[in-house]
């Protein structure tokens, strides 16, 4: 396997570091290229036992697994399934691979349906005998979140491990406060503190005591936090070492007609004041109620659970009248989405569509039958089959959630054009998905549509959106600095 010269830079600067090493490389770089490399040297120099990396689904159970077989056929690895984790830690192998979401099964009882993970089948272990010593975390990400079921329960074998890895494009997807627990998936807390909410007093405060969820960072803490996590943080951006085709956003602005425009003000109206009187209700449901007026927005709104239902209802936040289930307002948003994609499929363009609603998703496919679903849970198998059809030009649409299509595809060779129907909070998911097209290999200019219902709260999404893109340009931008200026020291 040819590295390129900054991936070997990468690679090297991960084996250089004694004990922690954040990779912090953009879409298209060749994350699992790097690591292949790191490994290979590392089992050579006989610096490891043996590796563990944690991936997202996708890459875990497909991406790892060919990318191994076609560049380190003579690497003996083992995908680490729910069932047999226990028997397959006893198989001798230079790699374990296993996906986030069982790492750790923390609550309810253990049974057929809820085998044991990682995490209780090393407790059964003494560390010493651990087949592995090393972990490498593809998607730092994954591990942002302090209170997590799957960071608590990680913390112990995190801490013995002697050494640890994290690859990502996206280490902040919101704020600052996203780096404690990627990082102490790195370094256990030797920089940015043992606990989350210690780093938070120290490094954040509350302009608005009334507001307990809006912590802002104090004066001169940013510099302060990226000074004590730059020595083992390297940073590398896609247009600087990738020749890669333009990308374009365009908006697709759309409007509510009159009556319409009265229903959504009244909902919107009806949201922020109990968002701004109630308290409870703001730490619980801020999310709810957003996404009730998302929904309002993309043409349709969904009441599952009879309990939140009634108490909306109770509070007035939406009309005593809303049935269970769901409740169609308009395909304004879809019927602009269609004239564009059908414009493209005219061209012999594929689309790459990604909606944030089931029902949003359903409608579409009601308008688009020769669309193909990729959803959560398919099997590998059957992911690689549709890989290869669009590759071909066999698709000419594929449908998408972000959360379950972000990681571990690469799109970029059976189409150049994505479309949101939906805007999403979540600057990774975000991130994920349009680099899906845009990336290495690309050969065409990459367009990507953002549907946006004008006056609604799509716009507040979107400036979120690039609120927090502008955060995390600015931290690799720290960090690359740092980089260049030791490397001249």
């Amino acid at each position: 396997m040819k590295l390129d010269p900054y991936q070997i830079d990468a690679c090297n600067f991960a084996r250089n570091q004694p004990d922690a090493a954040a990779l912090l490389l953009g879409c298209g770089l060749g994350k699992t290229a790097i690591s292949i490399r790191y490994i290979e040297q590392s089992i050579a120099e006989m610096e490891s036992t043996g590796v563990l990396i944690v991936a997202p689904r996708r890459p875990a159970l497909v991406v790892w697994p060919l990318e191994l077989d076609k560049w380190a056929p003579w690497l003996r690895y083992e995908v680490l399934r729910g069932p047999t984790i226990a028997e397959q830690l006893r198989k001798k192998a230079d790699i374990y691979i296993i996906n986030y979401e069982i790492l750790s099964y923390t609550t309810g009882p253990q049974d057929d349906r809820r085998p044991a993970g990682l995490v209780e089948e090393l407790k059964k272990i003494h560390s010493s005998k651990w087949p592995f010593d090393q972990i490498i975390w593809d998607e730092l990400t994954k591990m942002k979140t302090y209170n997590s079921k799957r960071l608590k329960a990680m913390a112990g074998v995190i801490r013995r491990m002697d050494k640890r890895v994290g690859l990502t494009g996206t280490a902040i997807c919101s704020d600052y406060l996203d780096l404690w627990g990627q990082y102490f998936c790195l370094d256990a807390g030797k920089r940015l503190g043992d606990n989350y909410h210690r780093f938070k007093n120290r490094y954040f405060h509350l302009p608005n005591a009334y507001k307990k969820y809006d912590w802002h960072i104090r004066p001169g803490a940013k510099e302060e936090i990226e000074a004590k996590v730059a020595d083992i943080s390297i940073a590398m951006e896609s247009e600087d070492h990738l020749d890669i085709p333009p990308c374009t956003f365009e908006i697709i602005e759309t409007d509510l007609p009159v009556a319409l425009r009265k229903e959504y003000e009244e909902l919107e109206r009806e949201c922020l004041l109990v968002l701004d009187d109630d308290a409870e209700i703001m730490a619980v449901n801020a999310a709810v109620l957003c996404g009730k007026l998302l929904q309002f927005a993309t043409g349709s709104i969904y009441f599952e659970d009879e309990e939140e239902l009634a108490r909306l209802k109770e509070k007035g936040v939406i009309p005593a009248k809303m049935p269970k289930g769901v409740s169609h307002v308009h395909d304004i948003k879809l019927k602009a989405a269609e004239k564009i994609i059908r414009r493209h499929m005219a061209a012999g363009e594929p689309v790459l569509v990604a909606y944030g609603y089931k029902h949003e998703a359903a409608r579409f496919l009601e308008l688009f039958p020769e669309a193909v679903h990729l959803k959560g849970g398919m099997s590998a198998s059957k992911e690689q089959a549709i890989q290869k059809r669009w590759d071909a030009g066999e698709i000419p649409i594929i449908l998408c959630h972000p959360a379950s299509a972000g990681h571990g595809l690469n799109m970029q060779y059976g189409s150049h054009v994505a479309l949101w129907l939906t805007p999403t909070y979540d600057f990774d998911l975000d991130h994920q998905i349009n680099k899906r097209i845009d990336r290495r290999g690309q050969t065409h200019p990459t367009t990507i549509y953002r549907m946006v219902m004008r006056d609604t709260i799509d716009e507040a999404v979107l400036s979120r959106i690039e609120t927090k893109a502008k955060k995390r340009d600015g931290f690799i931008k720290v960090l690359k600095r740092y980089r260049q200026e030791k490397e001249l020291l």
